[in-house]
Formats: C-alpha cells, structure tokens, sequence
C-alpha cells in the first residue's frame, strides 16, 4: 500500500513491513495521531455519542463509544471509534457503571460534555429507564443534550410484539415456523435433495431456504419471500413423507392446514413496509432529518390499512382506531396476493378462517407503538 501511496518515492519502494511492525505502526502511531485530531475538534465543536452493550457472554461487558462530528477538513459529517467503555464485576450492567465508563473516556481526552449534542442509546430500561437509567445520568451532565432510543430497534420490536399477538391469535407463529423449517434441511444433503425433486415435479426452481435470526427483523422478509416461492414443492414434500421427528410432524401440520400459505402471504404484503424504513435510517448518510418524515409515513401507511381516509385526512396519525373509524371488513388491505388466495380457496371449496379481527389487533399494535414514542 505505501508503495501505492507513494509511486515516486525511493524510501517507499524500499519500504518492507511484516505484520507484526505493520500492526504496531497502525496501533502505536497512526492511531493515537487520528484519535487525537479527532478530540481535538470535539473539545471546541458539537458532537454526537452512540453507545451500544455486548450481550452478557463473558466476564466483561462492552460498551463501545462510536462518535460523530463534522469533519472541516473533508467538508462532511464523520463517524469513528473513540473507545471501548470496558465495564466489570456484577454491577457491569447498570447504568451508572455504564454511564461511568462514558464519562471516564471523554475525561480521558479532556472532553467536555457541554459539546455533545445528542446520544444515541439501547431501547432497554437501563438506558432509557426514567429513573436510575443512562439517559437521566447524561441529563445531569449534559442537560441540553438530545437523547433517543435506537429507532431500527424501535422498529423491529414493534413488528415482533405485533406478530407474537398475532400468533397467539390464530396459531401460526411466523419465526418459529422459518426456523423449523430452515433447521430440517440445514445439515441434511438427503433432505436437500429430496426437496430439489419435489422442486423439480412442481415445476419450480430449487433455492436454499434463508435462515431467519429472531434478532434481526430484516431477516424474516427474506425468509418469507423464499418460503413462497417453493411453498408448493414444501407441502408436496411434507405430505409425501411418514416421519414421527417433532420437528417434521410441527411442519406436516403446518402445510396440511391451507391457512399457511395465506398467513405467509399477508405477511408478505405487510413486512416491506418495516424493512424499508429500517434500511432507510440505516443508511451510512446522515438521517436525522429523515426520521419525522419517515416515521410520520410508516404510521400512515399502517393506518390506511383497517382506517377510514376521512379518519386519516381529519386527524393524520393521531386518528382514532376503534370500530366506528375501521374500514369495512371488505376494505381491509390484507395485500392483493393474500386476498386473492383466499378467494381462490373458497372457490375451490376449501375451508377458510377469517382472521379480521386479528388483522385488526395486529394493525393496531403496528401504528400504536411507534406513534407512542414518537410523541
């Protein structure tokens, strides 16, 4: 790389480095002259902190401190690293321990909190708790300071608490499902490939099902997409297949009922709207300004789904959710291809279960949630 650098130079072709010496320049002389250039502008300029903890998995707990301010010199707003927040012993998970080791590292290279403008912080009560959290700590310090939750958690949670009541509602738990089903092909290549013949007696094409990880609602939308597209190769094979495995018989029922694929398909119809959002605030550009527009939308366009427009069009996102603001069972937006699957259904003859209610509750708790914490 320095003789990428440095073309024209002698010293620089000559130069050699393994990664030992490589490592130690890196560590022991780059970084401390960045690391100082960057404290430097943050003792006479407004700057941002995001804090994030490791889970509890070891004897230490991390807190690392990532820092934002405008770089003069590139003429842009720059994020980096400013230090680790290293917490220890069994009080390593309160606030003030955490709250301390923040402090420590901004006193570390002389700070001052008066110039932080804004943090960033977990969702969880020891952060955002009311009282004895991190957040009422930064306040005695830094009292002008804006603080706010992590809204992609925000996001997230609100989709998976709607979709646990939903479960609770009509049986169909859409993460234990995926799961179940990635997990009986994952370390099978017999599996796999018995899939790959029902894929190829129905006539689509085989893909390997994605795995979706509870802590990432990115994940499910992906998950879903690719369950659909060989939903009929799955049943075939659930169908055609006699074992007792509890895995196995969990999925055989789940494919015997013909409501699967309708739930799939809803959830299909509702979780762009999430994953949008999500990866529009997680963009490397700055967001800030993003985030009224984008939530304000993200409630709207839940509201439109089992609301009245009049409703919507009188009192934006604070509009009224109860029976007399619904839409007609028949408007409720459940998404075309789901509407159109239980047509079909009850064209074929087969028995289908309404689930409007639940629809219902689950577009309630998907426009409440948010809009509490936006206010």
């Amino acid at each position: 790389m320095i003789r990428q650098v440095f073309p024209d130079s002698n010293i620089a072709k000559r130069f050699k480095a393994g990664a030992t010496k490589t490592t130690c320049i890196i560590n022991r002389a780059l970084a401390p002259h960045i690391k100082s250039e960057i404290c430097k502008v943050m003792r006479d300029n407004p700057y941002t902190l995001a804090i994030d903890g490791s889970n509890d998995s070891g004897l230490k707990k991390m807190n690392p401190l990532a820092i934002t301010i405008f770089d003069i010199n590139r003429s842009e707003v720059s994020t980096t690293f400013l230090g680790m927040g290293t917490t220890t012993g069994i009080d390593a998970g309160k606030a003030s321990t955490i709250f301390e080791a923040m402090d420590s590292c901004l006193k570390e290279h002389d700070i001052p909190w008066k110039n932080c403008v804004g943090v960033s912080l977990g969702n969880c009560s020891v952060n955002m708790g009311k009282k004895n959290s991190v957040s009422t700590l930064l306040q005695t310090v830094a009292p002008a300071c804006y603080i706010n939750g992590c809204l992609c958690h925000l996001i997230h949670n609100t989709a998976q608490k709607a979709s646990h009541d939903f479960a609770k509602a009509t049986g169909f738990h859409i993460e234990d499902f995926l799961v179940d089903v990635f997990f009986w092909f994952d370390k099978s290549t017999k599996r796999k490939n018995e899939l790959d013949d029902f894929c190829s007696f129905c006539e689509v094409e085989y893909r390997p099902l994605l795995k979706h990880v509870s802590t990432r609602w990115l994940s499910l939308q992906q998950a879903v997409d690719r369950c659909l597209l060989q939903f009929r190769a799955l049943r075939s094979y659930f169908s055609s297949e006699d074992l007792r495995h509890p895995r196995f018989l969990r999925l055989q029922k789940y494919f015997e009922n013909d409501m699967t694929e309708v739930f799939l398909l809803f959830y299909q119809s509702v979780l762009p709207l999430f994953t949008t959002t999500n990866l529009l605030l997680q963009r490397d550009d700055p967001a800030i300004h993003l985030v009224h527009e984008s939530l304000t939308e993200l409630i709207r366009k839940l509201l439109l789904k089992f609301v009245n427009v009049t409703s919507i069009q009188h009192d934006g996102i604070d509009a009224e959710t109860h029976l007399d603001c619904q839409l007609p069972e028949k408007e409720l937006f459940i998404g075309y291809t789901t509407k159109a699957k239980i047509n079909k259904l009850e064209h074929d003859g087969a028995t289908t279960k309404t689930f409007t209610k639940e629809f219902v509750h689950f577009s309630k708790v998907l426009s409440k949630r948010p809009k509490q914490h936006f206010h």
